[in-house]
């Protein structure tokens, strides 16, 4: 019936991989499986995609390998505990029940080193061993870790591939991305790429972002956009959305301005932003905001106070300089760090 079928649909990816699928997983032969699957895929003029077809069926059949030893394991744990259970246990009988659980073990992390070992790369796959080691916690978060270093990177690239592929409308702006090379680049000027929707949330991030103002994605993720901002700031920001929402008078799209950004830690940070509307109408909107840091100016240092004289924030230098943080000293009034003798010579 599999050879009628591929006779009928030479060329149908599925068949192929459901021909090869059958005489490596029931016929258990899998240098058969693995022949049958290139001389197919060159006959039907897919030989650029046998690599793809080939490692899709070997991960297919190694991770259901995995399934079934990680269930043996589990089966030959509850064995031992049903055992456990009951008010009287003969010796052999536990003995015998813990062998095999032993047994099973082993087996199952001999299978799965070997398939990690071509498989390390799979989120999914890697999950799965760290469920399988969880009796060690210290490795268990080894590999949850691996697993979500690997589900964030991938998750980055997706995002990175969204923001590179956005249709950019407005003419100085696409030049000016153009200009400066690709999104996200490192460095000593990383370009931040932010997008939000029309109530300031935050929809979309790169990495360099995140980077450099100290959050993860999910601290990050829908949290209006003002959490970028120093609080002065941040107070009319959402003001001027709804305006330009209402009005479609824009203040500061479609052109470079400096501005103050604010850090995780409440570091205040000088940016050049380019901020445009990528899409929507009205509450439908969606905006594409790209940082970049601004140099600090070499040997300075820099705080940042009110009309009123209280303080507003830090850059790095003075941190490194005075060893307060912006957090520490935000609101203090400037008299509190300035000498009698400069008080004296500023009468």
């Amino acid at each position: 019936c599999v050879q009628c079928g591929i006779a009928q649909r030479p060329k149908d990816p599925f068949m192929i991989v459901l021909i090869s699928s059958f005489l490596i997983d029931v016929q258990s032969s899998y240098q058969s499986g693995y022949s049958q699957l290139q001389q197919h895929t060159q006959r039907s003029g897919m030989s650029g995609q046998a690599d793809d077809l080939v490692s899709y069926v070997e991960y297919t059949r190694n991770h259901a390998l995995a399934l079934r030893v990680h269930r043996e394991a589990l089966n030959s744990m509850r064995t031992v505990w049903e055992i456990l259970l009951h008010a009287h246990v003969r010796f052999q009988t536990l003995a015998e029940a813990i062998s095999r659980m032993d047994a099973a073990i082993k087996a199952a992390d001999r299978v799965y080193k070997s398939v990690l070992a071509r498989h390390l790369g799979h989120i999914q796959m890697v999950r799965l061993y760290a469920k399988h080691v969880k009796h060690d916690p210290w490795g268990a978060a080894k590999w949850f870790a691996e697993a979500e270093k690997l589900e964030s990177a991938d998750e980055d690239q997706k995002n990175q591939d969204a923001i590179d592929g956005l249709d950019v409308s407005d003419p100085d702006l696409r030049a000016a991305m153009m200009s400066a090379g690709p999104l996200g680049g490192t460095g000593a000027n990383p370009r931040c790429v932010i997008i939000i929707n029309a109530q300031g949330q935050i929809q979309m991030t790169n990495r360099a972002l995140l980077d450099v103002f100290g959050y993860t994605k999910a601290e990050i993720r829908e949290k209006n956009v003002g959490v970028l901002m120093p609080p002065s700031t941040a107070a009319v920001h959402n003001t001027y959305l709804r305006n330009y929402i209402t009005s479609g008078q824009p203040k500061i799209l479609n052109q470079a301005t400096e501005q103050l950004a604010m850090t995780k830690d409440r570091r205040l940070l000088p940016v050049s932003l380019m901020v445009t509307k990528i899409s929507g109408i009205a509450e439908d909107s969606s905006f594409l905001g790209i940082l970049e840091p601004v140099a600090p100016a070499p040997d300075t240092a820099t705080i940042w106070v009110s009309l009123d004289g209280s303080v507003l924030g830090v850059d790095a230098q003075f941190t490194d300089w005075f060893a307060f943080t912006s957090g520490e000293i935000q609101g203090w009034a400037l008299s509190r760090l300035v000498t009698k003798q400069s008080k004296a010579l500023q009468q």
